[in-house]
């Protein structure tokens, strides 16, 4: 999981860049709304942050053990669903790559 970077997008796909990535585990069966709790317990977000938005590094290529991926961003309990039947079904998916973006809330 990415939290304080960028995500790099060019012609070969796209990259999730961070300074202090995280590894978090999850629960394949998480609504959308569990998972932003999960990753905002797991970066230990301020009592004024939410988690934003959450993009998944969706696979789109792989050719030998190099995998081209673009970023997609997850709205809603399918997506998720989505998201984790994707990882049980891709045998060259290793690990899901989130890349996490925080906002404060309004005051």
């Amino acid at each position: 999981m990415y939290y304080d970077g960028a995500i790099i997008t060019t012609k070969h796909g796209s990259t999730f860049v961070s300074g202090s990535p995280k590894i978090v585990q999850l629960d394949n069966k998480m609504s959308f709304d569990a998972l932003k709790q999960a990753i905002g317990n797991n970066i230990s977000l301020r009592n004024d942050q939410v988690v934003k938005d959450i993009h998944f590094g969706l696979p789109i290529l792989f050719v030998g053990d190099c995998g081209k991926y673009t970023a997609c961003m997850l709205h809603n309990d399918e997506d998720v669903m989505i998201m984790f039947s994707m990882y049980a079904n891709i045998l060259e998916l290793t690990c899901l790559e989130l890349y996490i973006t925080t906002a404060n809330l309004p005051t």
